[in-house]
């Protein structure tokens, strides 16, 4: 089944980037099979007269051959639109760049390009092959630039239709008051089933055409054997154990530990190897948390690079992940995880999703812990974002649970660093005192 891809919030910034008339180009960068490809090609069909596009990838002779043309540009013109058959309109059509990390040479003819004003042009590709591809080019700057994530819980109910509860979502986020019960209970079992298929257009769309588990299951498999396959080679090009550290990350969350801990990535003294987490954050197949030093506004200053937490970036992959056992799926093990029926703890898979929805309403993600040295224990806030001139604790919950002594005691040793925290569990919309409540759905609204 086709998702539409109006129902992508990067439509709206696509449109936005259209409104230029062709000031600059724009790069998406993202992991692979997020849709990066089906939204921009969609957004050439419907906003333009026509439109192009070159695939890098599975396509490379014919799409490098126009570039032997350069730096003639009505030659290069001309032998794109002879070879793709498709007319050419100025200030009409799109030329899009798929997978664009495969072959420099196009970006370095951004630059003249958009100088020279006829077109609009869009890239597509993983900022981690990007970077590694650009030693011998000179990047252009007239380049902008946007990240592109799997879907979010919003995404995930438009596509099915509920456009109603989205609304109402928003709508108690934004006047504080719970939602009817049974409005909530039944948020709560798309969020499950969020759980379970996660944000991979394509295991959506196995799941709204009503295939079994076992398929939709098969599917992010081969998705993660996918982004495996990339993580050897970014072990060949970097140097670093990408594909250990991708390999140990289900186990490192399901032992609720404050931050990831492995000999792969530190070395005797406990100090990170060079380049090892930004290989991987690069990639974007995963979200980093990293811990602050200090509790202070100004994040980027207080990040510690030896300590941080590492998220999938898809709780359904993470799921995945987690149970995968063989080419075949059990269908009575995968029935159970799907409906969350599993007695085995849950929390690391709300944790998972609360990073990926806050980092896809572009937040990048920050954790506290305090070591207290009188007591000899520490106290943990799971994610910490900037709102105004304090920080937000946020805490996440996979029960309905109401203590909060990390949040009490944090808050009481530093009251001019932190804002009211927030918890997030699968309890409705509660504001105290003390505290704001909130679904843990509604992790995406947070800023």
């Amino acid at each position: 089944m086709h998702i539409e891809p109006f129902n992508r919030k990067i439509y709206s910034k696509l449109l936005d980037f259209k409104n230029q008339n062709g000031e600059s180009a724009l790069l998406i960068e993202g992991a692979r099979r997020i849709g990066k490809t089906t939204v921009v090609e969609e957004f050439g069909k419907r906003e333009y007269k026509s439109y192009i596009r070159l695939d890098f990838e599975n396509d490379h002779e014919l799409a490098t051959a126009p570039f032997e043309e350069l730096p003639n540009l009505d030659r290069f013109f001309q032998l794109l639109m002879t070879n793709y058959r498709t007319r050419l309109y100025p200030r009409e059509s799109l030329i899009i760049f798929d997978e664009v990390q495969l072959f420099p040479k196009a970006r370095q003819a951004i630059k003249e390009l958009v100088a020279d004003g006829r077109y609009d042009y869009i890239e597509t590709g993983s900022l981690i092959g990007i970077k590694q591809n650009v030693e011998d080019i000179l990047l252009p700057s007239e380049e902008d630039s946007l990240q592109m994530f799997p879907l979010d819980f919003e995404e995930f109910l438009r596509i099915r239709g509920e456009e109603m509860l989205v609304e109402q979502i928003r709508a108690a986020y934004e006047s504080q008051t719970p939602l009817i019960e049974k409005v909530h209970q039944k948020i709560l079992e798309f969020f499950r089933r969020y759980i379970f298929v996660g944000g991979m257009p394509k295991a959506n769309a196995y799941d709204l055409e009503g295939r079994s588990f076992q398929d939709i299951e098969r599917q992010k498999a081969l998705i993660l054997k996918l982004y495996k396959n990339d993580a050897v080679k970014l072990d060949r090009v970097s140097g670093v154990r990408v594909s250990a550290l991708l390999k140990e990350l289900p186990f490192q969350l399901q032992q609720n530990a404050k931050t990831f801990k492995t000999y792969e990535i530190f070395d005797n003294n406990g100090i990170i190897k060079k380049n090892t987490i930004s290989v991987l954050e690069e990639s974007m197949m995963v979200n980093i948390c990293y811990a602050l030093s200090n509790p202070k506004p100004d994040l980027n200053l207080y990040k510690n690079p030896n300590k941080f937490q590492i998220y999938m970036n898809d709780v359904g992959l993470l799921n995945t992940m987690i149970f995968q056992n063989g080419d075949d799926p059990d269908d009575e093990l995968i029935r159970a995880v799907a409906n969350m029926k599993l007695s085995t703890n849950k929390g690391y898979l709300y944790e998972n999703a609360a990073a990926e929805l806050i980092r896809s309403n572009g937040k990048d993600l920050y954790k506290y812990i305090y070591s207290d040295p009188i007591q000899k224990k520490s106290y943990e806030i799971d994610f910490v974002i900037r709102r105004k001139d304090k920080l937000l604790p946020i805490e996440v919950k996979s029960a309905s649970s109401k203590n909060h002594s990390s949040l009490d005691f944090i808050r009481k040793k530093f009251p001019h660093s932190f804002a009211k925290p927030v918890i997030l569990s699968n309890a409705n919309l509660h504001i105290d005192d003390d505290c704001d409540y909130y679904p843990i759905y509604m992790a995406y609204l947070l800023k």
